[in-house]
């Protein structure tokens, strides 16, 4: 409601041209920008500090505006060569001059998390290999009386889903609990990480990272299975059974006869 009215500002009146949201901070906690009254004719051209923040048209790329400040600069190195020969101007994304010094950190940090996030998986794999392994005999029996690949597939994929599930939502459960912590913890003053939150992006990204885990690692036990000679490990577990209840004859033998 005040824009477009006056207001009055160290004995001056002053338009009020727009009103930035809340939590809105650049380059720092500013709380009021007024137009910059520079007079070349009273100030010196070798105050070569300024920074211009600018919104670039419609279609046009940082290389243009590049190009656009060049022709420009190169105008002044000749117009005032005493004061600009030899200065030059760079256009920088917003985005790369508020966060491009820390975007390597945080790149690291993030593949720190995604090794982990692998290293978890491989471990869950294995057992779940170790585990199928283990099943095999079960496996090869349903697979005699009927049961497809595709059904085996999808009963190993069931498992692995409901682990990654359960997982994902202690996860985001102890990231949302100890969010705050972290980020007041952080030794770093990284721009903007107080609106670190847990957004619903964020929820979308967990429960895709889960799914995709899943079902990758998932997979695994059930290709290894289908490799598996299911009539070789039905006559193993056959032997190993009848040698089992030929033991369990003679000791019952021997109790009829008193011998044990």
């Amino acid at each position: 409601a005040i824009v477009g009215k006056a207001i009055s500002m160290n004995a001056n009146q002053f338009t009020v041209a727009g009103v930035l949201p809340r939590g809105f901070g650049f380059p720092g906690d500013t709380d009021l920008w007024q137009l910059l009254t520079w007079d070349p004719a009273l100030h010196s051209r070798r105050a070569h500090f300024m920074e211009a923040v600018a919104r670039m048209k419609p279609g046009t790329t940082v290389a243009d505006a590049q190009h656009e400040l060049d022709a420009l600069t190169g105008r002044l190195s000749v117009e005032f060569a005493a004061s600009n020969r030899g200065w030059r101007s760079r256009a920088i994304p917003l985005h790369d001059e508020v966060v491009g010094y820390f975007s390597s950190a945080l790149f690291v940090v993030l593949t720190a998390v995604g090794l982990l996030l692998v290293i978890a998986c491989i471990n869950i794999a294995s057992l779940l290999m170790a585990r199928a392994s283990s099943r095999a005999r079960e496996v090869a029996v349903r697979a005699a009386i009927g049961a497809t690949r595709q059904r085996l597939g999808r009963q190993f994929l069931t498992e692995s889903l409901v682990l990654a599930v359960v997982g994902g939502v202690l996860g985001v459960g102890v990231a949302f609990a100890a969010m705050k912590a972290i980020v007041a913890s952080t030794p770093l003053d990284i721009p903007r990480l107080a609106e670190v939150t847990l957004d619903g992006r964020a929820l979308v990204f967990a429960i895709a990272l889960v799914l995709s885990t899943a079902i990758v690692f998932g997979l695994l036990p059930a290709l290894v299975l289908s490799r598996v000679d299911l009539q070789r490990v039905l006559k193993e577990g056959g032997r190993s059974g009848s040698g089992r209840g030929l033991r369990g004859r003679r000791i019952r033998r021997h109790v009829r006869h008193g011998r044990l």
